[in-house]
């Protein structure tokens, strides 16, 4: 697995003075952890985790000039936590909170730092499920990027893919299209979300979109799955209305538009489950709600 890229440092040249002084300032750092987590009484006899992160005004009393080189080094610690390569299988909820409070820190301590929003939105939102948090942090760089499309479109797409909020969502996206370098499919798809919200081609769109800004191996993946399953059902009942205006009825289940040749075959569903579908209503659906029956 690939690790998120730590951003290189821009402006700063290190003398032997200076390099001297952000040592000390990260010495600094260091106690305020080790202090405050005493204090707390958070160190625990045998036990390797430790969860707590320091408020941002801590780190800015003693960071002085050097807050984007410290807000680098609690993003490597985001990096190597998400990193570990065994992390998807063990994390609990208290580990994907522990990376929200740290990349809420990073982006305090250095607000114009993209890859800490692009994390929040891909990874958080979709592995960690935290859109809420993803959507806080986010919110905060459309002060700091106010030039960036990609920061209200992804506040868009959280809003809209899960948080059932399409009409906040269709406010975001209109923002986004008037920022330069904005996909000219923005608008339209605002519009769609104010008249058609809930559409499964509108979902597709916005995850067709959403892949294009999401640079990461691992959550790629669980984007590219989800959007197999909706295209799949997408297909599914595009044959449902098709039978139904030549056969003026619904097919009694799915098989039916394979045997009338209406489709060539019934598609895999990429959670191991089934394409599920009422002959009442003509939905087709996933038997694992899109994978959230089969989670932990």
């Amino acid at each position: 697995m690939k690790l998120l890229p730590l951003r290189k440092l821009k402006g700063i040249r290190f003398s032997r003075v200076s390099f001297i002084r952000l040592a000390a300032i990260l010495l600094g750092v260091a106690l305020i952890l080790i202090g405050q987590r005493a204090g707390r009484n958070e160190f625990k006899p045998g036990s390797t985790k430790i969860y707590w992160v320091p408020k941002a005004n801590y780190i800015k009393t003693v960071a002085l000039e050097y807050e984007e080189p410290v807000s680098d080094f609690f993003w490597m610690k985001v990096t190597l936590t998400y990193g570990d390569r065994n992390f998807e299988k063990k994390a609990t909820k208290k580990d994907w909170e522990y990376l929200a409070k740290l990349t809420d820190l990073v982006t305090d301590l250095d607000p114009r730092f993209f890859i800490p929003y692009m994390f929040a939105a891909a990874v958080l939102s979709w592995e960690g499920e935290m859109p809420e948090e993803a959507v806080r942090i986010l919110k905060k760089g459309l002060m700091a990027r106010p030039n960036d499309w990609r920061i209200p479109f992804y506040l868009g797409f959280n809003y809209f893919y899960f948080l059932g909020d399409s009409l906040r969502a269709s406010q975001y996206l209109a923002r986004a299209a008037r920022l330069p370098g904005s996909p000219q499919y923005l608008p339209l798809l605002a519009v769609r979300l104010r008249s058609r919200a809930g559409d499964i081609k509108t979902s597709i769109r916005f995850l067709e979109g959403l892949l294009l800004t999401v640079k990461n191996e691992k959550t790629r993946e669980v984007i590219l799955k989800r959007l197999k399953a909706l295209k799949d059902i997408d297909y599914l009942q595009t044959g449902v209305r098709r039978f139904r205006t030549i056969f003026g009825r619904n097919p009694s289940n799915l098989r039916e538009l394979v045997s009338m040749g209406v489709i060539d075959s019934i598609p895999h569903e990429p959670y191991g489950g089934r394409y599920t579908y009422d002959p009442s209503t003509g939905r087709v659906w996933s038997s694992t709600d899109l994978g959230k029956k089969t989670k932990r």
